[in-house]
């Protein structure tokens, strides 16, 4: 095969490439000075990708087609970047072609539409930071003088943990480094930005309700400008192009929204800890509730703790009472009912929150006892009374209640449990003239966050599930109604009291901020449960011991790694074999517990799934694993969630 004498040759990864093995593509240019992480535009099949230069190659195969690189965009990723995704590859064993199309997006060769302040926030006039007080600045100290890489604030809610953050940017942006500030929620990523940006001149914005014409505007703006940026965004943040990243803030990181649950499924705190190795960085995660495992490697001096004990009001923490639903048969209790009303008086915001959608948790039919389930999921649906129908709210599936029952044939049901819905009806009777809003995935999907921000600051109830107890800074709020504790503990999952501590104290803690004490009060059907004594004594460390014993002692993380592996077939036979086969396999190595055959559901397109569980001392024996599954069977390393 005859090539020009000017042409050289370089290894390059297409972002599209649909195939696991290889992702590394040759191609030619007339161009001798093409440098590692230089994007180029290569041709793809029958279309265009983006793609990123690796190296030259002084002698290339030759007996193969080798394309023609289409175009250079000028633009260059920084040399760390390619280490990081190839160990994210290899870490959780995700072909490098997901990675990159996370990483990458179509279109960068084309001009931007989007309106620049739609993804950056620009204040000519920038505010001095506010002085930290004596506990916030001796944890910014602490952490901009040491020299280790990675910290923990753990700060109690309203401690001021975000003015530190502002400091430490700051301070990240006057030594010539980014800064990028995460929180696990699009719908926070507003008041952080109204909290965040009147003290820089400019901050970017990333999230995934940017349009692609946004986005390509915020890369864009990336590569032609190579100065240090502040970021604010969500976990998909992470997985852009940032220039001399010198800083990364994880605010809120026990919170599950940071585990990517789809390819590829990574950990942001695992990933970000290694491209802060990387570039030399430093990793700040905050929380009021650190998640189990950043506890464990604060203990055997991974992390470095930075504590913050105090308000920064110097008010005292909500009182907390507890109210024994078994004394009450009523969804909302008198004494609760009473407060409310005490607080609209007073022209003060109350909070209710109940971790369920819908009008009533299931419909159970009245002959044979059955609830009825989603035929994709095997999940019980939820009944909403505004749209009438029953929802599945794993997969949107909806049916009419009043069909025959499934099991019987049946037509007379009972409805049980109660949700958001059920309790703003209820709401609405008892207090006409109150402003109400409710807060969970049925409303918000259509609101603005500007408008989301507004509807809050001006209701007075609000009732939400887990949304409402994510990091809202609400100045009028005052009173917290949880309404059924219960349901938050009652999950089958090993991570399912650390879960239920971590929402109680963070939904507690958005109560009596800023003017006055807050008040709370818990609905629970069991006011002894162990698990409220460790809230109501803010004992965190309590729940950390029992936690790493139970841990330890059934084999979970962070003493066990796991690996959740689940086989799906339209015949249930054909998928059971399968597991079985498997299993029978790994019960043959001695370094690796396997469960036994769990979970029949019906999943997508009505497949059934069968799902096995494996633990390991060690990680390596779950990656020389992997390869040997068959490939009937998807997996998921590090899982956080079992169901």
């Amino acid at each position: 095969m005859n090539f020009a004498k000017n042409l050289y040759f370089y290894s390059i990864a297409v972002t599209q490439n649909p195939y696991i093995n290889p992702f590394l593509h040759t191609y030619s240019s007339p161009d001798p000075e093409l440098n590692s992480g230089q994007l180029v535009i290569v041709p793809f099949g029958k279309k265009s990708s983006p793609g990123v230069v690796y190296q030259k190659l002084p002698s290339p195969d030759l007996s193969k087609p080798i394309k023609q690189i289409i175009q250079d965009l000028d633009y260059r990723i920084p040399d760390y970047y390619l280490d990081w995704l190839e160990w994210i590859s290899a870490y959780y064993q995700t072909p490098a072609k997901q990675i990159w199309s996370s990483f990458l997006i179509g279109g960068l060769d084309k001009p931007s539409r989007a309106k620049i302040d739609t993804w950056l926030s620009i204040n000519p006039s920038p505010l001095d930071p506010r002085s930290l007080n004596p506990d916030q600045a001796q944890v910014f100290d602490q952490i901009n003088q040491s020299d280790q890489p990675f910290h923990l604030i753990n700060g109690i809610t309203g401690s001021g943990k975000t003015e530190v953050y502002i400091k430490l940017a700051k301070q990240a942006l006057t030594q010539q480094k980014s800064a990028l500030l995460l929180v696990p929620e699009i719908n926070l990523t507003r008041q952080l930005i109204s909290r965040i940006t009147p003290y820089f001149d400019k901050c970017l914005i990333y999230h995934s309700r940017l349009t692609p014409a946004q986005r390509r505007g915020y890369y864009q703006y990336l590569f032609s400008n190579q100065n240090p940026v502040l970021i604010l965004g969500t976990r998909s943040a992470l997985l852009t192009p940032i220039p001399k990243l010198g800083l990364i803030v994880i605010d809120e990181e026990h919170d599950p929204s940071y585990k990517q649950t789809s390819h590829p499924k990574y950990q942001t705190k695992v990933i970000a800890a290694k491209l802060t190795r990387l570039t030399k960085g430093k990793l700040v995660l905050g929380s009021a509730t650190p998640a189990i495992d950043t506890s464990f490697l604060v203990d055997n001096n991974k992390i470095i703790p930075h504590l913050l004990t105090k308000r920064a009001t110097n008010l005292p923490m909500p009182e907390i009472t507890l109210i024994d639903l078994g004394q009450s048969k009523q969804n909302i209790s008198p004494e609760l009912t009473q407060a409310i009303a005490t607080q609209l008086k007073a022209d003060k915001q109350s909070l209710l929150f109940i971790n369920s959608r819908g009008t009533a948790r299931s419909q159970i039919c009245e002959k044979c006892h059955q609830t009825v389930v989603c035929p994709n999921c095997g999940l019980s649906l939820s009944f909403h009374q505004d749209s009438f129908s029953l929802h599945c709210h794993y997969c949107e599936f909806q049916i009419s209640p009043n069909r025959p029952c499934q099991f019987c044939s049946s037509g007379k049901y009972r409805l049980v449990g109660f949700g958001t819905k059920q309790i703003e009806s209820e709401i609405a009777t008892r207090f006409p003239q109150a402003k109400i809003l409710r807060l969970d995935r049925d409303n918000t999907k259509q609101n603005s966050l500007e408008d989301l921000v507004d509807q809050l600051n001006q209701a007075d109830i609000i009732i939400g599930t887990q949304m409402v107890a994510k990091g809202w800074d609400l100045p009028r709020l005052s009173l917290v109604g949880v309404l059924l504790a219960d349901q938050l503990w009652q999950i089958p999952e090993y991570t399912s009291n650390e879960r239920a501590y971590n929402l109680l104290v963070q939904v507690i803690g958005r109560s009596g901020r800023h003017h006055q004490p807050g008040k709370v009060y818990i609905q629970t059907y069991y006011p002894d449960h162990p698990l409220l004594r460790d809230v109501i004594n803010h004992d965190y460390q309590n729940l950390l011991t029992s936690e790493l014993a139970l841990r330890q002692r059934f084999r979970y993380p962070p003493y066990y790694y796991l690996l959740k592996i689940n086989f799906k077939a339209r015949q249930a036979k054909t998928a059971w074999q399968h597991a079985i086969n498997t299993r029978n396999q790994l019960l043959k190595n001695p370094k690796l517990i396997t469960s036994e055959v769990l979970t029949l559901k019906r999943q997508e397109n009505r497949l059934i799934q069968y799902q096995l569980l494996i633990r390991a001392h060690s990680r390596s024996e779950l990656l020389k694993l992997i390869p040997t599954l068959p490939s009937s069977s998807n997996f998921e390393l590090d899982p956080i969630s079992l169901l």
